[in-house]
């Protein structure tokens, strides 16, 4: 024997060395213990048990040895075993690598049949992101209405799955319909491959996703008992974080802070500034044109400049309304209260690139209610009385968000 048939002989009998074993990526494969058909005998027999994450460790052994590598009966198996666990992607691909071994028989044709029942009820989505995130929480809204009860349960068992942190780019089988993916809207269509790429604000968790809202404006407030400002200028502070988002809207909760400038009276009176602190919650919708809708309520505590209290001269009680007699001195106070708001706005969001930019208008109704203390103004004696104030606040709005 010469040299050169001795290494054409061994060459055959020897498996291409890093010759990958087909779908290892999708379904691994296991270092054989036995021969293949040891292997694809225990893997029926665990199978008929009911017993498939052994039937799966079997089939896996035997796909790793030489001549299972090239048994449709083998791939064929691993196929009906993936599907029965809900792995459809691992599934089809098993279903096609049975095929390209063009062997007939009835593994064979029960491959091309599984792919036949696949591809007519399931679309494959790669999801990943532009940004840098390696894993992400997907959540997915299903359709309303599936073509079966089974393709629901399994479309439910899916988006209950990915709602843990997945490995990018994710591979996913889907009953075809249409879909949101952390808040992008996509339509999985039967048999084909689709990429959806996130965004990578809709694969960071809420709370590294905050919007900062900085408004600048004025409080209007009518002819009131207690004689407030009529106008004062305001600059308001934000930030919230998404807690629910949705295909085209979010939830946002977060802190704010407002406050006014001094001012002058008619009367000459110096009016001190005043503030808020407290808590927003803010609902908002973004339309296909860039425009984004929002209506906001807040609710926190008040430092309220220009509280009027009329003090008569003869030394009786103070009171919170102005008295023609006896006569009285006028004075203006700063209380704290508490303070209620709710407004609407809508800011633009499509300034070529710069997605994370917003600028509009908004307009807010704020009612701010207190008591005076009975101790009084600069030492005269005060009844404890309630106070309200209410006021229109139109405004410009810059916001930013991560």
């Amino acid at each position: 024997m010469t040299p050169a048939l001795l290494l054409s002989l061994v060459t055959i009998a020897t498996p291409m060395a890093g010759a990958a074993t087909p779908c290892s990526t999708t379904v691994p494969v296991l270092p054989a213990e036995r021969d293949a058909e040891t292997h694809l005998r225990q893997a029926r027999h665990f199978e008929k048990k009911g017993w498939l994450e052994d039937a799966v460790r079997e089939v896996a052994m035997a796909r790793s040895t030489e001549s299972g590598s090239r048994d449709p009966e083998v791939f064929a198996l691993a196929a009906r075993l993936a599907r029965s666990r809900d792995d459809i992607v691992g599934a089809r691909c098993m279903a096609e690598a049975t095929l390209a071994l063009q062997r007939s028989g009835r593994a064979t044709e029960a491959a091309r049949a599984l792919l036949t029942e696949l591809d007519r009820s399931f679309g494959y989505l790669t999801i990943d992101t532009s940004g840098d995130a390696a894993t992400a929480s997907l959540r997915v809204q299903p359709p309303k209405l599936f073509a079966t009860a089974a393709l629901k349960s399994y479309a439910d068992r899916q988006v209950q799955a990915l709602r843990s942190s997945q490995v990018l780019p994710i591979e996913v089988a889907l009953p075809a319909g249409a879909y949101v993916v952390n808040g992008e809207s996509i339509t999985v269509l039967p048999g084909r491959h689709q990429d959806l790429t996130l965004h990578p604000r809709r694969t960071r968790p809420g709370w590294a996703s905050p919007i900062a809202r900085v408004a600048v404006g004025a409080t209007l407030r009518g002819d009131q008992p207690h004689t407030p400002p009529p106008l004062g200028g305001s600059v308001d502070l934000t930030t919230t974080w998404p807690v629910v988002r949705g295909r085209t809207g979010a939830l946002h909760a977060g802190a704010r802070a407002g406050a006014t400038r001094r001012t002058t009276l008619a009367s000459g009176t110096e009016v001190p500034a005043g503030g808020d602190l407290g808590l927003q919650l803010a609902g908002s919708w973004v339309s296909t044109i860039g425009v984004e809708l929002r209506a906001d309520a807040s609710v926190g505590w008040a430092s309220l400049s220009g509280v009027g209290v009329s003090c008569p001269l003869d030394g009786s009680a103070c009171t919170a309304e102005a008295s023609p007699s006896p006569p009285a001195d006028r004075l203006v106070v700063r209380t704290g209260g508490l303070q209620v708001r709710g407004g609407v706005g809508a800011e633009l969001r499509r300034f070529g690139d710069l997605d994370w930019l917003g600028i509009g208008a908004a307009v807010a109704y704020v009612h701010t209610r207190g008591q005076l203390a009975p101790s009084g103004v600069g030492g005269a004696p005060l009844p404890e009385v309630a106070w309200t104030v209410r006021g229109l606040a139109p405004m410009v709005t810059v916001s930013v968000r991560r």
